[in-house]
């Protein structure tokens, strides 16, 4: 199954979205992908879904892959207001809303503005991500995006590959790389980390928490970038309905295992979705 997409200009620049749709009119499924890795990560995730009976929408981020790279802040309310304004230029609805480590605060504020029946987050970033020095200090003010430029490259060329628990996707790392040499997707890296979006996350999911939808969370056991005691932390903040701890991988749980995952996303979410359908609103 391939995606049909394209670009669609929004308010702070284009934005590059695909959809994946089988046969039917199935819930829409919107995905929002991480910091960095825009969103081919979606790759083995999508195409489950749409083959499952979901129609789904995956776009990459504000300053990343294909979409514009503007200038200013790359805080949470930007990359909220990108999928809000997508969603209304393409017509559809988004009846639940995937995100994966950074995006899965994005998701959650989607959600709690009162957009998308359910939620379900993958590594998602409640109390911080834990980065390298050469990634923090890419956040200070003045310095951030020169520091960047020069030392960002190499140091996250080195790490994408060490993402990988198992065999490293060659494919993958070398689009990731590509990426590197663009000075905007560069400096929109340097401007996020400095708006505090791979820090404290909690007040995020305190608001979702208000609106009652029912959310659920997957985790690798190994993961050193979001660590799985974050885990507990995010139920302590959100009554989870359904959590997926897999053993033997780290913060590329949903690529990695993704039989898996694909297999609880899919049983998940059809559960949710067909309630709140007999119900008339919310699961």
């Amino acid at each position: 199954m391939n995606p049909c997409g394209g670009w669609v200009p929004l308010r702070e620049g284009v934005t590059y979205y695909e959809q994946w749709v089988g046969s039917g009119d199935g819930p829409w499924v919107g995905l929002i992908h991480g910091f960095s890795v825009p969103s081919f990560v979606w790759r083995r995730t999508a195409p489950a879904l749409a083959q499952a009976g979901f129609r789904v929408l995956s776009f990459d981020l504000y300053g990343r892959g294909a979409s514009g790279k503007p200038r200013g802040r790359y805080d949470l309310d930007r990359f909220v207001q990108q999928a809000l304004e997508l969603e209304t230029a393409l017509g559809v609805t988004i009846d639940a809303w995937v995100g994966y480590s950074m995006g899965g605060p994005i998701a959650a504020e989607v959600l709690a503005r009162g957009h998308g029946r359910a939620g379900i987050f993958i590594a998602p970033v409640v109390t911080g991500a834990v980065l390298p020095w050469t990634v923090r200090i890419t956040g200070l003010p003045g310095l951030g995006p020169w520091l960047m430029q020069h030392f960002g490259p190499r140091r996250m060329a080195q790490g994408i590959r060490h993402e990988f628990q198992g065999r490293a996707d060659e494919d993958y790392i070398q689009r990731y790389i590509a990426q590197l040499k663009d000075p905007g997707f560069l400096r929109a890296l340097a401007e996020t980390v400095r708006a505090g979006m791979l820090g404290d996350q909690r007040a995020v999911y305190r608001r979702l928490a208000a609106r009652g939808v029912p959310v659920a969370a997957v985790w690798g056991r190994e993961d050193p970038v979001v660590p799985r005691d974050q885990l507990e932390v995010l139920a302590s903040l959100l009554p989870l309905r359904a959590r997926l701890l897999v053993p033997g991988v780290g913060h590329l749980v949903h690529y990695e295992r993704a039989d898996q995952v694909n297999a609880f996303l899919v049983q998940t979410l059809r559960t949710w979705l067909t309630e709140a359908s007999a119900s008339g609103g919310q699961a």
